[in-house]
Order: C-alpha cells, then sequence, then structure tokens
C-alpha cells in the first residue's frame, strides 16, 4: 500500500510538473509575442515618423520656392510703381498726354 502511495505521489508531482511546464511556456510564448509586436510596432511608429518628416521637409521647401516667386512680384511690382512714378513725374512736369505716355 506504501508502494502505491508513493507510485500515485509521483504520478501527481509528474503531472503537476508537465502542467507547470506547459503554463510556462504558454507564457513565455505570450511574452514572445508581445515583444515581437511591440518591436513591429516600433518600427511601424519610426516609419511613419520618417514619412511625416520627409513630408514636412517638402512642404517647407515648397513654401521657401513660393516665398521666392511672391518676393520675385514684389520687387516687380515695386520697379513697375516706380516706372510709374517717373512717368507721373514726367507728365507733371511736361504735361504730356496720355497718349505721349504710352509712347514712351
Amino acid at each position: 500500500a506504501e508502494e502505491r502511495r508513493s507510485l500515485v505521489q509521483r504520478l501527481r508531482d509528474e503531472v503537476s510538473d508537465t502542467k507547470k511546464q506547459k503554463r510556462d511556456k504558454v507564457l513565455a510564448d505570450r511574452q514572445k509575442a508581445r515583444d515581437k509586436a511591440a518591436r513591429i510596432r516600433a518600427m511601424r511608429n519610426e516609419e511613419a515618423t520618417r514619412n511625416y518628416e520627409a513630408k514636412i521637409r517638402h512642404i517647407q521647401e515648397e513654401g521657401e520656392e513660393v516665398d521666392g516667386i511672391i518676393k520675385g512680384y514684389m520687387q516687380e511690382s515695386q520697379q513697375l510703381l516706380e516706372t510709374l512714378k517717373r512717368l507721373e513725374g514726367l507728365q507733371q512736369a511736361s504735361n504730356l498726354t496720355a497718349a505721349d505716355i504710352e509712347t514712351v
């Protein structure tokens, strides 16, 4: 009877150990999966960050280009304004007619 109890106890211990091993393996697999998911999220976040940074640089470059165009137009309109003022000055000084100014 003692031998039988010892055998039953040994079997219970083996079953318990097997259950613990399986539980530990499941927990380890879950942790691996969580770690892998975290690495994937991090890589995606880094990629998204690089994409947004590239878009921001592109927008900034376009903005600089637009600024250059606007400055060119401002200079041109300033030159036209100065020309108009000179023509008005000439008209007042010499009483030129509108037809005369068009020929200038």
